[in-house]
């Protein structure tokens, strides 16, 4: 290694990353989405080799200690190397194809002083042709990426998928995306300057840094890099309206024993993360060392390939992957939610305690026909299913469905939500539940895609029974302070009052069902609380239809204009008289 610390600055490894990622897109021939695939698993390929090379400097001398006292073999030893640390590696493969087991010993160092072997002659891997604990890897590959190549084959299948999805041998070796020479020098000079361990780089830190580099991403692709990213500090403060603190004791004093987080919209997983962060560090805030990882689980689902495997990197990196999915398999995983529910999230309904989403907005047809063909027997469409236009209304009932009987919910929606027609029997069956709790409105143009404004929808299956007839609400709308060309929410305020369920003028408080249902239920929470006089709300849908009809008839009388100039200047030439009298009969 070129330098060594025993603690990397977050800003050392943002810089480290982004040099890399810059380097993949300057000299790049792909678009933005190219870039991703080949930055993100190259890291993920750091990172992985890293994170072993630790365990084995650690932990293998062990393992090895009894092959030398006759009690093990160094087949055994390798294997449970890989079964005792971070099982990076498929055993069951790595044994039934005959691959070589020391593979698990090759480092991010032997990969970078691998020398060109152009001719394939067979080739011993290691400094002086050794790895570590006097392993031999033999290889016939002619270059550090074919190398690598063969390092990634003999990883697990969810790792593997990732590398698959993203075509990330097509990209470096057949699609000539980027100079090969200059992406040698980029992983030797950039990514070769630390170590990516434990040690040096923290699950967190390293997670954070994944996350603020798949925002770099989606700023660069617009609407197309940014349908899979919500900013992070909307996602942290989405979690807030939970109640992380209560969470945390129940887990501390033993009235939880375990907490499934949901998210049937995944994406890239950052819901899911960041509440195992929030909730872990108020643990740890309460009482160190008591709450494990282990009592968490988390399910997500995302139809787009992409996306979903920058999910799977997303756990992979935050050391979570084991507690993903339990039971569910790949490709229902990665599926549409609404068409592919029971055999992937849907396995859940019911069970989950928690879920915080930001469902997709505005689609054209989010899977209206499966729904009324299996609305008598899907209980999403209890309360019917939602218009073709209205398809946020079919991920919140999803989400309402995997909840249990405790669960909450927070929800990330568009506005319209709250007063489109369309929708009305549907918020009068969610209030009739006694299902919304909150209902906090945010300030607009937080997103990198949209200015569009949105609402947190708060829901609660076990709210308390005297305010099971109400619901509070919070217009955050004007909290925010201009950053570049977004708003970034100021949070504190909104959070608090809500929590501690402060009723303040224009701004916050309970409105009950009796005014709700008086308002037609209309959720607009302007109405409610707000110090400037409501503004008249559209309906865009018949606004439009209300122009293309003045269009149509401006058309017309546009034709039958003309066809009069044109009869009267016939006028000129023709016989006055007989024209006069075959235009009156017209």
């Amino acid at each position: 290694m070129q330098n060594q610390t025993k603690s990397i600055l977050y800003s050392e490894i943002r810089k480290i990353v982004w040099a890399f990622a810059d380097m993949v897109r300057d000299t790049g021939k792909g678009t933005v989405e190219d870039y991703a695939k080949i930055v993100l698993p190259t890291c993920l390929v750091k990172r992985t080799l890293d994170l072993q090379a630790e365990f084995n400097e650690k932990e293998g001398t062990s393992f090895f200690e009894l092959v030398s006292y006759g009690a093990s073999t160094e087949e055994q030893a390798l294997a449970d190397i890989n079964a005792k640390s971070y099982r990076f590696y498929d055993s069951v493969k790595i044994k039934e194809d005959n691959l070589q087991q020391s593979v698990a010993l090759i480092t991010w160092d032997d990969l970078m002083r691998f020398e060109d072997n152009p001719n394939g002659e067979e080739r011993m891997v290691g400094k002086k042709g050794v790895l570590a604990f006097n392993q031999i890897y033999k290889t016939k590959a002619k270059n550090f990426v074919e190398l690598m190549f063969e390092v990634i084959e003999a990883f697990n299948p969810i790792m593997k998928h990732v590398f698959n999805t993203f075509e990330y041998r097509q990209l470096i070796l057949q699609k000539n995306v980027l100079p090969f020479d200059e992406f040698y020098k980029t992983c030797h000079t950039e990514l070769s300057k630390f170590e990516f361990n434990m040690e040096n780089i923290s699950t967190d830190m390293f997670s954070d840094m994944y996350m603020e580099l798949m925002g770099k991403f989606a700023s660069d692709a617009g609407k197309k890099g940014g349908e899979f990213f919500t900013p992070t500090p909307l996602v942290k403060n989405a979690w807030q309206f939970i109640d992380i603190k209560d969470y945390a004791r129940k887990l501390i004093n033993g009235e939880k024993t375990n907490i499934s987080i949901g998210d049937p919209t995944a994406g890239s997983n950052t819901f899911l993360i960041y509440g195992y962060d929030l909730i872990m560090a108020e643990c740890e805030n309460i009482k160190p060392g008591v709450v494990t990882k282990e009592v968490f689980s988390f399910y997500g689902q995302e139809l787009k390939a992409f996306q979903y495997c920058l999910g799977l990197i997303n756990m992979i990196f935050h050391n979570t992957i084991d507690a993903y999915n339990v039971g569910i398999n790949i490709p229902e995983q990665n599926a549409n939610v609404i068409n592919d529910y029971f055999n992937g999230i849907g396995k859940m309904r019911g069970q989950l305690d928690i879920v915080v989403a930001n469902p997709p907005y505005g689609t054209k047809n989010y899977g209206i026909e499966y729904a009324e063909v299996t609305r008598t027997i899907d209980e999403r469409w209890k309360f019917g299913v939602p218009k073709k236009q209205e398809g946020e209304y079919a991920f919140l009932m999803t989400i309402y469905d995997l909840l249990n009987k405790q669960g909450k919910a927070v929800i990330l929606m568009p506005l319209g939500t709250l007063f489109r027609d369309g929708a009305r029997e549907m918020r009068k069956h969610l209030l009739n539940e006694g299902v919304v709790e909150g209902l906090v409105t945010l300030p607009s143009n937080m997103f990198l895609t949209t200015s569009i404004p949105v609402v947190l929808w708060i829901l609660n299956k076990d709210k308390d029974r005297p305010n099971k007839d109400k619901v509070f609400m919070v217009n955050a709308s004007k909290d925010f302070k201009k950053v570049g060309k977004f708003n970034e929410w100021q949070s504190e305020k909104a959070i608090n009052n809500y929590l501690a369920r402060t009723e303040e003028t224009d701004y916050s408080g309970y409105v009950d069902l009796e005014t709700l249902e008086k308002n037609k239920f209309n959720l607009s929470v302007q109405r409610y609380f707000s110090k400037e006089k409501e503004k008249e709300e559209i309906n865009i849908v018949e606004l439009e239809k209300e122009i293309a009809e003045l269009e149509n008839n401006l058309a017309e009388k546009k034709v039958k204009m003309n066809s009069l100039i044109h009869q009267v200047l016939l006028l000129e030439t023709e016989n006055p008289i007989e024209k006069l009298i075959n235009i009156s009969k017209e």
